[in-house]
């Protein structure tokens, strides 16, 4: 097993502030490796900045399958496990659901959480995390400095019907074309300076 200096994902995020170029780039790897999994009909039921690894090369490398099953081919199961910020309404409601869209909302998640450096949904006690999510209805507030074209797609990853969630393939693609048509000097530097509010949990 080789060592990986860079640590995780959030550890990367705090320690060399990557730009939201840069996080678009790495999020790009992570959509394509979650589509792999899927592909071969696993989902991993535990997508989140720890999760993911990041090597000398500043790429993403997607791991810990401790909670990873293999799936029918409709998709459809219950889930119990994950991590809190992370998980979407339906597992919280304990609904028989799609778990390729429970991966495709905590990728949301990870998403907002990488851009903005803070959760979508956060609260002093998890029950009050467990009702921001729940309730929610797509109006999550991003700060000013977010391009409105990236808050469209986060905010379908993590809509609160899962069947309105994009595919993986559609969101490669958007997520490409998000990064083609963003000009670097309308960032400011002062972004990469924001501190990450988020610890590990």
């Amino acid at each position: 097993m080789n060592y990986l200096k860079n640590g995780n994902l959030l550890q990367y995020i705090n320690n060399l502030k990557p730009n939201k170029i840069q996080c678009l780039e790495m999020m790009n790897s992570i959509l394509k490796a979650v589509w792999q999994l899927h592909t071969v009909k696993y989902v991993h039921r535990d997508l989140k900045l720890e999760n993911i690894l990041v090597n000398e090369g500043g790429e993403p490398i997607l791991a810990d399958y401790g909670f990873a099953i293999d799936i029918k081919d409709d998709h459809m199961g219950v889930s119990t496990c994950g991590s809190l910020h992370y998980t979407c309404p339906e597992v919280l409601l304990g609904r028989y659901h799609n778990m390729m869209k429970s991966d495709i909302f905590s990728l949301g998640v990870m998403a907002y959480a990488m851009i903005t450096r803070q959760f979508p949904f956060d609260g002093e006690k998890n029950k009050d995390i467990c009702r921001k999510i729940i309730e929610h209805r797509n109006d999550v507030i991003f700060p000013s400095y977010v391009d409105d074209s990236i808050k469209q797609m986060i905010t379908m990853m993590m809509h609160r019907f899962p069947e309105l969630r994009p595919p993986l393939h559609e969101l490669v693609m958007w997520n490409k074309k998000i990064h083609r048509n963003i000009v670097p000097d309308y960032y400011d530097d002062s972004y990469s300076m924001i501190k990450f509010h988020i610890s590990a949990l």
